[in-house]
């Protein structure tokens, strides 16, 4: 394959590239890995709440009991509800508006509504990359470095990012490209650059 690779202009990501950078792989992750690994400690759990949130509303509603304790179950219904199918569909809506970048420079991950927010780390700063491959070739890799840059699309503010609840635990750690289907070619990639800037 040719690089550096094509890209549209007005993709979501290109309001963030600096003058002069190009732009070696961008991807996004794999829409159909929704369920994580981590989701396996999470379904006991969610399927205990949804259970007690169902038979207790239901329980209240056959009792006929006032209308406040119907009320009184019905958020942590709709807490169950999310958890059981809200959360993928959630998640899915996520991975439609996040991008993931290489450059001759950076790695970048742009997301949010309209590529609005992006996180960077220069790759002659990255000390380590962090690969979890799977056997049909998708996978994560991570980006270990002193520090990732966050920017805001409509701001001329950079800032230093710090760990907060954001965007799909994009906004803390080290930057990551999650769930990219050939994750070797962009380690060869990286490695390749990395090596190259230092």
């Amino acid at each position: 394959m040719t690089w550096p690779q094509p890209y549209d202009a007005a993709s979501p990501f290109s309001a963030h590239l600096l003058p002069g950078e190009r732009v070696m792989w961008s991807g996004q992750p794999d829409p159909r890995r929704l369920f994580q690994a981590a989701d396996w400690f999470v379904v006991p759990f969610t399927l205990a709440w949804a259970g007690f949130a169902f038979f207790w509303e239901a329980s209240v509603i056959a009792m006929g009991a006032p209308v406040f304790m119907a009320l009184f179950g019905l958020p942590f219904v709709l807490i169950g509800l999310y958890m059981l199918f809200g959360r993928f569909v959630h998640q899915a809506w996520t991975n439609r508006r996040t991008w993931f970048v290489l450059t001759d420079s950076r790695a970048l991950v742009v997301y949010g509504r309209d590529g609005q927010r992006a996180r960077s780390v220069q790759l002659d700063d990255v000390r380590e990359l962090s690969v979890l491959r799977r056997p049909d070739g998708s996978g994560t890799i991570s980006f270990n470095a002193g520090g990732a840059v966050e920017t805001r699309r409509a701001a001329v503010v950079t800032t230093v990012s710090s760990i907060r609840p954001g965007w799909s635990t994009m906004e803390s750690g080290p930057l990551s490209f999650t769930n990219i289907p050939d994750v070797a070619t962009v380690q060869a990639l990286a490695d390749s650059f990395t090596r190259d800037l230092r």
